[in-house]
């Protein structure tokens, strides 16, 4: 980046999370000491494939994942915990009417994926139903998406899986409620796009991963050659996450 670009950026684009102006890219970035606030994984910890969280057993899935249904999926990656100053922000990206918070984290999800050696060939984000749609004005999934798209060139798909229904506020339901809340939510719109593909499903946070499931139960219809997961945060905690994602 050249100097008048760096200026640019400097004083065009704040740090999303923190408001405050920085040399580095504020538009695709953290500043450094919002980095500092933001609880990451360990680097050298193993990850567990079902969910991108830690693996806290010698088993093929970590405790969380062997308590739900089995995962469609082959991998999963999630950036960070959803704690401490990474929830603050994914609830200000989620809620609180932030659209720009998609660029540092679809970066850091970017980055995350690129390290990971995973190649992707379609990116489906989670859809939002039209009436959800109308409320909060951006799908927040689909935003992250497009961000990862621009950083390693992965055609996004937003119109493939659709959203029959809205949902219930699935902080509110039990486990099994949150499944059977989730049947039939989804179809797929020309499935023949994603035949033989290595489908990467994108959302925002993975509590249980009963809406991934759903997607991924209706993506696997369409014969992909592998289903991957990507998210911005996994709970850490099944019965304190229903409190943290409301």
């Amino acid at each position: 980046m050249n100097k008048s670009c760096d200026f640019l950026d400097k004083w065009l684009f704040p740090c999303p999370g923190c408001g405050k102006y920085f040399s580095g890219g504020g538009r695709k970035t953290f500043c450094e000491k919002c980095i500092e606030k933001i609880e990451f994984f360990p680097a050298n910890a193993v990850r567990c494939p079902g969910c991108g969280g830690i693996q806290d057993n010698p088993l093929a899935l970590c405790t969380q994942c062997l308590a739900e249904e089995p995962r469609l999926w082959h991998n999963a990656l999630a950036v960070m915990p959803y704690a401490g100053f990474g929830r603050e922000l994914i609830r200000k990206y989620k809620f609180g009417n932030f659209p720009a918070l998609c660029r540092p984290f679809g970066t850091l999800a970017a980055q995350l994926l690129e390290e990971s050696g995973l190649a992707p060939d379609i990116l489906i984000p989670i859809p939002l139903h039209f009436y959800r749609m109308i409320q909060r004005s951006y799908n927040q999934s689909a935003l992250i998406a497009r961000q990862i798209s621009k950083y390693l060139a992965i055609p996004v798909m937003a119109d493939v899986l659709k959203r029959s229904r809205p949902r219930a506020t699935q902080a509110s339901l039990s486990r099994h409620d949150r499944h059977r809340d989730l049947e039939k939510v989804f179809y797929l719109k020309n499935p023949g796009r994603l035949r033989s593909r290595h489908i990467m499903i994108v959302d925002d946070i993975f509590t249980t991963g009963a809406t991934l499931s759903a997607a991924a139960k209706i993506i696997a219809q369409a014969e992909p050659k592998e289903i991957s997961v990507l998210v911005i945060a996994r709970a850490v905690g099944y019965k304190k996450s229903l409190l943290q994602v409301k």
